[in-house]
């Protein structure tokens, strides 16, 4: 997202955990602050200072519900102190009941944990829809790419059940694309978007 993002002549910020990735970010002309989230209390002000219209959050905590909430109690705070013009978190299709098949309306979003992150994400994206800041959630099913290939998110499971259960499986890239069209996009955006695969 940050790559396309910066080829469309945006200016771009990042964060990242990850060496080699604000290696690749830097490559590109992305200025990369050294901030990460290490829990409640948490300064952000170095995001704050950065003066972004727009906050793309890409990585939710995975150390429980617990402190997913204060991730997202204290990241509404701080998109409220930056006077942001729109706030995105990619989220998940986990707020649906992975049985139910065939049409599936904004009504049937449900309250479960995520077997993947073991959070609730309905009530997460809540937090920031009844905040001051403009949210849209980018729900996003199982993400593959060349290098993330469906099976591994499955081999992963011990002991593996349900595998061949339904994932509305999306591509990384048109992911992605999605979030820059969305974070681009001149008019209001719903609360969320779901962004699926064609097939």
């Amino acid at each position: 997202a940050a790559k396309e993002l910066k080829a469309k002549g945006h200016t771009v910020v990042a964060t990242t955990s990850s060496e080699a990735t604000a290696h690749a970010l830097a490559c590109l002309g992305i200025e990369v602050l050294p901030w990460r989230w290490d829990g409640a209390g948490t300064s952000w002000q170095a995001l704050i200072d950065a003066n972004a219209a727009k906050w793309l959050v890409t990585v939710p905590p995975r150390k429980g519900m617990a402190d997913a909430a204060d991730f997202h109690a204290e990241l509404q705070a701080a998109a409220e102190k930056a006077n942001l013009e729109l706030l995105m978190w990619t989220s998940s299709t986990a707020v649906y009941d992975p049985l139910k098949e065939g049409v599936i309306a904004e009504e049937d979003a449900v309250h479960r944990r995520s077997r993947h992150t073991g959070v609730d994400l309905l009530q997460l994206e809540h937090m920031h829809v009844q905040g001051a800041v403009p949210f849209v959630a980018m729900r996003f099913g199982g993400l593959f790419s060349e290098r993330r290939h469906p099976v591994s998110a499955l081999t992963k499971r011990t002991p593996v059940h349900d595998a061949d259960g339904h994932v509305q499986w999306v591509h990384e890239r048109d992911a992605a694309r999605a979030s820059v069209h969305a974070l681009r996009h001149p008019g209001t955006l719903p609360l969320a978007l779901n962004v699926v695969a064609p097939q």
